[in-house]
């Protein structure tokens, strides 16, 4: 509405110059008067519709300027929320993956250290009935297979090895090396 009001000194100002048209410009004695004064008030008309063109279309520009930095500004709003919720996304599966890694290994790291206390026990009962050599070597074996597999979780578990990196342009990730 206040743009509006660029147009009302030329509103203004048309009218003051018809009326300065009509009152100083004709004359009623003469009867060409009219004519001049019509074709001075078109020439007028025509100007003062010109201008108005003019400032109607600036007006136009300003508001479609305004509207395009408005938009460009929603636009970035929307990309950065987008970028933000892909992050957290990705860090909530990187999660998820380093959970689900820990508890898939805990699980394994059970079964194994079962496997292997059986066959420390089988080695143990071979030694005591009499079986030594075959009960020896059982023990050795059970006894390396912990120590490789003690060694194995040691590096796991080294800080080195815990963050995970993802690979850019793909939606593979892997521990870091």
């Amino acid at each position: 509405m206040l743009s509006l009001l660029r147009f009302v000194p030329g509103l203004i100002l048309a009218q003051a110059a018809a009326l300065g048209v009509v009152l100083f410009v004709v004359d009623p004695a003469q009867s060409w008067g009219w004519l001049k004064a019509s074709a001075i008030l078109l020439i007028l008309t025509l100007i003062v519709s010109f201008w108005f063109d003019a400032m109607a279309r600036q007006l136009g520009k300003e508001i479609e300027s305004e509207l395009r930095q408005r938009h460009a500004a929603e636009r970035e709003k929307l990309k950065l929320r987008a970028e933000r919720e892909k992050h957290r996304i990705l860090q909530q599966s990187q999660q998820k993956l380093a959970r689900e890694s820990l508890r898939v290994q805990t699980r394994a790291n059970i079964k194994v250290g079962g496997m292997l206390a059986a066959v420390a026990g089988l080695g143990a009962v071979m030694v005591i009935t009499q079986f030594v050599t075959l009960g020896m070597l059982t023990l050795f074996t059970a006894g390396g297979a912990l120590g490789g597999y003690v060694y194995r979780g040691r590096q796991l578990a080294s800080p080195k090895r815990r963050s995970l990196k993802v690979i850019k342009g793909s939606n593979t990730i892997k521990p870091l090396e």
